[in-house]
């Protein structure tokens, strides 16, 4: 029960890595579940006190509110950098001897790349993650991973000619 209860209090942590840590405790659960029904242990109550207590455990949800999240902090970031003239933030992005070189440099980037990148950003979120998860569920989000590697690959490898992916690039896993 205690795992039950950790597991749905992660899952509500409006953060993506609230519902991993949720998923890793939801597999711990579901191991310690598969022992107790093969050992054939338990009243028929005690089962459906688990039942009820398992029932709350709404992955997909959690990871809609996570990447919802995910993709707001990247709208935050992104709209920090622009025409961001403190060298603190490329510090603290690059580590002191970059950031402290490159702080001069990200003032010179034309607005209009960050706002590209931005909206490439936020469609790869809603077309990848958002959309599939809300409307059609884990399944399909897993699905449309393949699709996205492929597209972030090429992006990667002829990046001159996409200069509006490389935020994406950063900051989605391929």
């Amino acid at each position: 029960m205690i795992l039950t209860r950790l597991a749905e209090a992660t899952q509500q942590d409006p953060m993506l890595i609230g519902t991993l840590v949720s998923i890793a405790q939801t597999t711990m659960l579901a191991q310690a579940l598969w022992e107790v029904c093969e050992a054939r242990v338990g009243t028929v109550e005690d089962y459906q006190r688990l039942g009820r207590a398992v029932g709350w455990l709404k992955p997909s949800e959690s990871l809609l509110v996570g990447e919802r999240a995910e993709m707001t902090m990247a709208v935050t970031s992104v709209q920090s950098l622009k025409g961001q003239e403190d060298e603190d933030i490329m510090i603290a992005l690059l580590g002191h001897s970059r950031g402290k070189d490159m702080a001069p440099t990200v003032r010179l980037i034309p607005d209009g790349w960050f706002d590209a990148n931005l909206a490439t950003l936020i469609t790869l979120h809603l077309k990848y993650f958002i959309k599939p998860l809300r409307d059609e569920g884990l399944a399909s989000c897993i699905d449309r991973q393949p699709e996205l590697e492929a597209l972030l690959m090429d992006a990667r490898a002829n990046y001159l000619w996409n200069p509006n992916t490389i935020l994406a690039q950063l900051a989605l896993p391929a």
